[in-house]
C-alpha cells in the first residue's frame, strides 16, 4: 500500500473513530428527550369504537421485558374499561334518541306491534288451555289438545316471524339498540375466546454481541415506539374529542335544568298530561346526567392509556439508547481494529527489513505478513459484526468439513507417509520412479518424498544432479515403481551389431553362453528370492534366464540381451559383458585357443 493512500485511510478512519466515540459518550445516560411525531388523524368514529382495545392488544407482542409486560396488561385493562362504558353510553342513548322512522321503518314497526300483540294473545289462548287440560275429567281432553298444539305452532311460527321482522328493522336502521346489544355480544364473546395472559419475559434488556443484531434490535426498537407513540396519539385524540362532546353535553344539560326549574312550579297546576311529560322529561335528564358520568370516565380511561403507553415508549426509547450505545462501541472496535492492521504494517515490516534476510526472501515474509495481519483483523471483526458462535458443536462440524475440503492433499500426504513406511513401501537409497522421474530415494518426510534424478534405466543410469520432491499423495492416490527389491535386482539390457561377414549364429550362442555364464549366480538366487516373495500369493514363479533377441536394422543385425543383475552390480556387470563380447567380436582365434588350454 502506498504511503499516501495508507495516510489518507488512516486520516479518514481516525475521523470515523472519533465521531464514533463521542456519540458512545453521549448516548451513556439516554436521557435525551422524547422527539414528538407527526401522525395522520385516525378514521371516523365508529358506533362503538372499539379500536382501543384492538391497539391494546395487537402493542401485547411488543413487550419484551416484565415491566413492559405489566404497562402492556394495564393499557388491556382500561382500553377494555373504556368500551365497556362506550357500549354502556351507546346503549343509553340509543334508549334515549331512537332514530326517526322512515316509511319503510314505520311499515316493519307497525308489523312488529302486531305480531307482538298476535303473541301476547297466543301466549294467553296457551296458558288458558293448558289450565283446562290441567283438571280430571275434563270433556274433549282431545280436541282441547289439538288446539293447544294448534296454538303453540302458531306461536313458534310468529315468533320466527318476529324475529325476521327484527333483522328487518335493524337492516333498515331502525333499530340502533338490538344492533348494538348485538355487537356488545359478539365483543364479549371475542374477549372470551381471546384472553391475554402473562408471559414470563426477563428482568431487562438483553443487549445483542454483535453488531449487526445490535442495529436489527434498534430498528426493532424504533418501529415499536413508533407504534407505541401513535397508539399515545390515538388516546389523547380520543380523549379529546370526548371532552368536546362531555362539554357539549354538559351546556345542553344546563339549559335544559333551567327550563325543567321553570316548567316544576307550574306542574302544580298543569293536567294529568303535562306532568307525565313533565315526569318523562326528568328521567331523561337523569340519564343524561349519567350518560355525563360515564363521558367523564372516559376521558379519565384515555388519558390513562396515554399515560401507559407514554410510560412505554419511554422504556423503549432508553432501551434504544441503550443498544445504540453498544451499537457505537461495536463500530469504534472495528474502526480501531482497521487503524491497528494499517498502523502495525509498516512497523513490522521495519522490524523485519533490519532482520538482515536476502531480497527474496524478504518480499515473501512481507507478503505473508500482511495476510496474516488483514486475516487476523478481519477474524477480529467478523467476530465483533457477528457476535461469537453460540453453536458450538454446528461451527466446529462445518469448521472440520472445511479444513478437511481445504487440507485434503496434506491429509493424503500424511496418511501416504505411513503407507511409504510400511512393508511394501520404499526406503532412502532405493531406485524409483514416480510419475515418470526415476531416481533414487535421499528423503522420506511426513508430506513429501525427494529424489535425486537419474536418466533412464536402460541408459546411463547416471545422476543429473536435480532433486524432485513429490507430495505423499502419490502413494494413495497414484503408483510408483520400486526397482530396489530384498536383493536390489533389476533387468539391465545391451545391444549388440552383428558386422558384416561374421555368422550371426555364431555369435550369438556365443554371446549367450557368455552372458549366461556371467550371470547364472545372480538369476539363481533371484529366482529363489522371486520364489519365497510370491508364495503367499500363489503366483507362478518367474524365471532369471537371460533373454536374446536378434532384429534386422537397417546396418545388419542387433543383438538385444537382457540379463538380470543387482542394483549396484550393474556397470561392473555391463562392463565385463562388453569386454568379452568384443573380444569374441574381434578376436575369434585368441578365444578358441584359450578354450582349448582350458578344456
Amino acid at each position: 500500500m502506498a504511503r499516501k493512500a495508507r495516510t489518507f485511510i488512516t486520516a479518514i478512519l481516525c475521523c470515523c473513530a472519533l465521531v464514533a466515540a463521542g456519540a458512545f459518550y453521549f448516548t451513556r445516560t439516554g436521557e435525551s428527550p422524547l422527539p414528538k411525531l407527526h401522525v395522520k388523524s385516525p378514521p371516523a368514529v365508529p358506533l362503538v369504537d372499539e379500536s382501543p382495545l384492538l391497539a391494546a392488544r395487537s402493542l401485547h407482542p411488543l413487550a419484551g421485558t416484565q415491566e413492559e409486560e405489566q404497562l402492556s396488561l394495564g393499557a388491556i385493562h382500561q382500553a377494555d374499561h373504556e368500551v365497556e362504558l362506550a357500549f354502556a353510553m351507546a346503549l343509553r342513548q340509543a334508549h334515549l334518541q331512537p332514530p326517526v322512522l322512515t316509511p319503510e321503518t314505520k311499515a316493519i314497526s307497525e308489523h312488529i306491534q302486531s305480531l307482538e300483540s298476535q303473541l301476547q294473545s297466543e301466549a294467553a289462548e296457551i296458558t288458558r288451555l293448558t289450565k283446562l287440560l290441567a283438571k280430571p275429567g275434563v270433556p274433549n281432553a282431545d280436541d282441547l289438545q289439538d288446539q293447544l298444539d294448534l296454538a303453540q305452532a302458531q306461536k313458534s311460527l310468529h315468533e320466527e316471524e318476529l324475529e325476521d321482522a327484527h333483522e328487518d328493522m335493524m337492516s333498515a336502521g331502525g333499530d340502533n339498540e338490538r344492533v348494538l346489544q348485538q355487537k356488545y355480544k359478539e365483543y364479549e364473546a371475542l374477549q372470551h375466546s381471546t384472553a391475554v395472559g402473562a408471559v414470563s419475559k426477563p428482568a431487562a434488556l438483553e443487549v445483542p454481541a454483535s453488531l449487526i443484531s445490535q442495529a436489527r434490535a434498534c430498528i426493532q426498537l424504533w418501529s415499536h415506539r413508533k407504534q407505541l407513540l401513535q397508539a399515545q396519539q390515538d388516546a389523547d385524540k380520543l380523549a379529546n374529542d370526548l371532552t368536546e362532546r362531555s362539554q357539549a353535553l354538559s351546556q345542553r344539560l344546563r339549559g335544559e335544568r333551567q327550563t325543567m326549574a321553570s316548567g316544576t312550579a307550574q306542574s302544580k297546576t298543569a293536567d294529568k298530561e303535562q306532568r307525565g311529560a313533565a315526569l318523562a322529561a326528568m328521567r331523561a335528564h337523569t340519564d343524561w346526567r349519567m350518560a355525563l358520568a360515564d363521558f367523564s370516565q372516559r376521558i379519565a380511561d384515555e388519558r390513562q392509556l396515554s399515560k401507559l403507553y407514554s410510560d412505554w415508549a419511554a422504556i423503549v426509547y432508553r432501551q434504544m439508547i441503550a443498544i445504540a450505545h453498544a451499537l457505537l462501541l461495536s463500530v469504534l472496535l472495528v474502526l480501531l481494529i482497521a487503524l491497528a492492521v494499517i498502523i502495525a504494517e509498516p512497523v513490522l515490516e521495519g522490524r523485519l527489513s533490519k532482520q538482515g534476510f536476502d531480497r527474496r526472501r524478504l518480499t515473501t515474509m512481507r507478503m505473508v505478513l500482511r495476510l496474516c495481519l488483514r486475516g487476523l483483523g478481519a477474524l477480529v471483526a467478523l467476530l465483533v459484526l457477528f457476535g461469537p458462535p453460540t453453536q458450538l458443536s454446528t461451527i466446529v462440524a462445518f469448521a472440520g468439513a472445511g479444513l478437511t475440503v481445504a487440507l485434503k492433499d496434506f491429509i493424503v500426504a500424511f496418511f501416504g507417509w505411513f503407507v511409504l513406511m510400511g512393508r511394501n513401501g520404499i526406503h532412502v537409497g532405493d531406485w524409483v520412479e514416480i510419475e515418470g522421474i526415476g531416481g533414487e530415494v535421499v528423503e522420506i518426510g511426513l508430506l513429501r518424498t525427494v529424489l535425486m534424478e537419474t536418466g533412464n534405466w536402460n541408459d546411463t543410469g547416471h545422476p543429473t544432479g536435480r532433486k524432485v520432491a513429490f507430495v505423499n499423495s502419490f502413494a494413495m492416490e497414484k503408483h510408483y515403481f520400486n526397482f530396489t527389491t530384498k536383493g536390489q535386482w533389476l533387468w539391465d539390457e545391451l545391444s549388440v551389431l552383428v558386422p558384416p561377414g561374421r555368422d550371426p549364429n555364431l555369435l550369438v550362442a556365443q554371446i549367450q553362453e557368455l552372458v549366461s555364464a556371467e550371470t547364472r549366480a545372480n538369476a539363481a538366487l533371484a529366482e529363489q528370492e522371486w520364489q519365497h516373495a510370491t508364495h503367499n500369493y500363489h503366483v507362478q514363479s518367474f524365471s532369471a534366464t537371460p533373454a536374446i533377441d536378434v532384429r534386422p536394422t537397417v546396418a545388419g543385425l542387433t543383438v538385444v540381451v537382457r540379463y538380470i543383475t543387482q542394483a549396484n552390480e550393474r556397470y561392473e556387470v555391463r562392463s565385463r559383458l562388453y569386454r568379452g563380447i568384443v573380444e569374441r567380436m574381434h578376436h575369434p582365434a585368441a578365444l578358441a585357443a584359450r578354450a582349448n588350454a582350458e578344456q
